[in-house]
């Protein structure tokens, strides 16, 4: 799912380049600085939402790392149980 300001973003940023190239055409100073800042405020708020979704994104990969990691060290400890090295899941008393 998408992040909210992403979109929000999104419609802000095209929002405040509309808003600059009217005041461009307008010769309107005010409306062209307007539009600069919610051009910016809108590409801010965008760049937030990307990052959002990419920390939900790593989160949600986590468990498949931990399984991941525990299915090599069970690996690795069948190799290496001669030398008395503990698996992962007898460490945290599974």
């Amino acid at each position: 799912m998408m992040d909210k300001d992403r979109i929000q973003g999104a419609v802000r940023e095209a929002g405040g380049k509309v808003e600059r190239a009217a005041g461009n055409l307008a010769g309107d100073v005010k409306t062209q600085a307007e539009g600069i800042v919610d051009q910016a405020a809108g590409a801010a708020q965008n760049a937030l939402g990307q990052a959002r979704d990419a920390v939900r994104g790593v989160a949600a990969d986590v468990p498949d790392y931990v399984d991941r990691a525990v299915d090599a060290d069970e690996g690795h400890a069948r190799i290496m149980s001669h030398h008395g090295t503990p698996s992962l899941r007898r460490v945290a008393g599974q």
